[in-house]
């Protein structure tokens, strides 16, 4: 069976992925649509060689963490979830060119997937993030707004330990306090799609300013 390259489990339901399917280690494409999933466990991590996987309608309420580290994932499907939160770790997806999350609970994107330059087909529709929020902002302070309320003027806020995971400025890259920092939502023309908000971290009041340019 490790000869196995694509494996379709949708409509099923498994609220665990089957043990056995970790041994498929040249696995190509998974599809687990449609499942009462709401978690990966590590051991998906040894599914090194998938480019494609579909985790769509299923029960996840977080973003899987242990995704980021199957570095050759080409392909993610998680749309129509129930996820709030993208965290910053999406960036190690580098080889990533096509992320679907369509129908979730989200009102921004985090300011590492600008780094994410092969990433060419992003579809976010069914969110929090519609352009009415934005299409009558301007490049100034006050198209900036506060993570905790959207559309809020922006200010300095306690910073999210739940939200910044790796604790780096998203200007400078230096460590952002455990207990306070800025926050702001900028909305850009990225990925072929206009006024989609960003969250950035920053560690200082130089670095926010710094945010709030147009580059």
């Amino acid at each position: 069976m490790n000869t196995l390259v694509y494996l379709d489990l949708s409509f099923n339901n498994f609220e665990e992925i089957p043990s056995e399917v970790f041994n498929f280690t040249n696995l190509k494409k998974l599809k687990l649509r449609n499942n009462p999933l709401n978690d990966l466990p590590y051991e998906i991590t040894k599914l090194q060689t998938i480019k494609t996987l579909v985790i769509s309608f299923c029960s996840f309420d977080e973003f899987p963490q242990h995704l980021f580290e199957i570095k050759g994932l080409e392909e993610l499907d998680i749309s129509y979830n129930t996820i709030s939160c993208i965290p910053s770790d999406i960036a190690c997806l580098q080889k990533l060119h096509s992320l679907n999350i369509e129908g979730n609970k989200l009102h921004s994107l985090p300011a590492s997937m600008l780094k994410m330059f092969n990433l060419r087909n992003l579809q976010t529709e069914n969110n929090f993030m519609h352009p009415v929020f934005w299409n009558d902002t301007k490049t100034t302070t006050d198209s900036f707004y506060a993570m905790d309320e959207l559309c809020r003027e922006s200010q300095r806020v306690t910073v999210n330990p739940d939200f910044v995971i790796q604790r780096q400025c998203d200007v400078c890259y230096g460590q952002i306090d455990s207990s306070t920092g800025y926050q702001a939502v900028r909305p850009l023309k990225i990925f072929g799609l206009r006024n989609l908000p960003f969250f950035f971290c920053c560690c200082s009041e130089r670095c926010f300013r710094s945010a709030l340019k147009d580059s």
